[in-house]
């Protein structure tokens, strides 16, 4: 409770009332989560460049069908 007094000081009690809102409405009871909320806007994110990937691109491959494992579940095995 100390440390959200203190990130009151910092942030302000708004900010720091929406930080705690998206937190609790993601499921996230931990005061790390309210710190990085706060912050998050600060963070510097950079789009990544596209990369050819030249002769890789004949090992690519269709996902896999997993749809079949589905009559698996529910049977018993026996050993």
């Amino acid at each position: 409770m100390i440390a959200v007094i203190k990130l009151n000081r910092i942030h302000g009690s708004v900010k720091l009332k929406q930080a705690i809102e998206a937190a609790m409405e993601l499921g996230c009871h931990h005061l790390a989560a309210v710190e990085y909320l706060l912050t998050a806007d600060r963070l510097s994110r950079t789009v990544p460049e596209m990369v050819e990937i030249g002769l890789l691109d004949r090992y690519e491959r269709p996902m896999p069908v997993m749809t079949n494992y589905d009559q698996l579940l529910g049977k018993a095995v026996i050993a």
